[in-house]
């Protein structure tokens, strides 16, 4: 415990009757009270502060918090309905949403959300996009401004990007330009667009 000189601020022992630093006598002033409460009980607050982060991210990334998170059969695996922007898809129970990952922004009157859930190495993520000035756009101009194969999935035509982190398919889904990214080839198998 310490208490501070009143005429220059330090720090000093609370059994200390002169300030170190000038020399005033701090025999009679009160030891902060404040910070030997901290100094007693600094690991019970480190391990209530830790725990609370828990129980923060726990609600924030459990499948009961997601909207529709309710679980689904897919090839026998289990899994969980997930949202980004209204576009619904069903993904392996294993993967959990990146809270990182979550983003909402609008440029130049085109309004953009993505998420993305991991698991071990492995990630899906989503990316809609949308003009809400204009509902009726054509986005099929946009679809292949990344390059890429022309390829039909989950019943819709789009194409097909592979890169240094994975593989990503764009399509046109409800008016919306939809990017889904997988980091392997073989999670594709695993989602369902609903």
């Amino acid at each position: 415990m310490t208490k501070n000189c009143p005429n220059c601020g330090e720090k000093i022992e609370r059994d200390s009757k002169f300030c170190d630093n000038c020399g005033t006598n701090v025999e009679n002033i009160p030891v902060n009270t404040e910070e030997s409460f901290k100094e007693k009980n600094k690991i019970p607050l480190i391990i209530i502060g830790a725990a609370a982060i828990i129980v923060i991210l726990f609600l924030i990334i459990s499948p009961s918090a997601i909207p529709n998170g309710a679980l689904f059969e897919l090839e026998g695996d289990p899994t969980q309905s997930v949202d980004v922007d209204g576009i619904f898809l069903r993904i392996p129970d294993e993967f959990w949403i990146d809270p990182s990952s979550i983003d909402i922004s609008a440029e130049q009157a085109v309004l953009s959300t993505s998420k993305s859930w991991t698991h071990e190495e492995e990630y899906i993520g989503l990316m809609v996009m949308r003009v809400p000035a204009s509902p009726n756009m054509d986005y099929s101009a946009a679809l292949g401004a990344n390059g890429g194969v022309q390829k039909n999935m989950y019943g819709y035509d789009g194409y097909l990007v592979e890169d240094d982190y994975g593989y990503s398919f764009s399509f046109v889904k409800d008016n919306r330009l939809c990017v889904l990214m997988v980091s392997s080839y073989y999670l594709f198998d695993k989602i369902i667009i609903e």
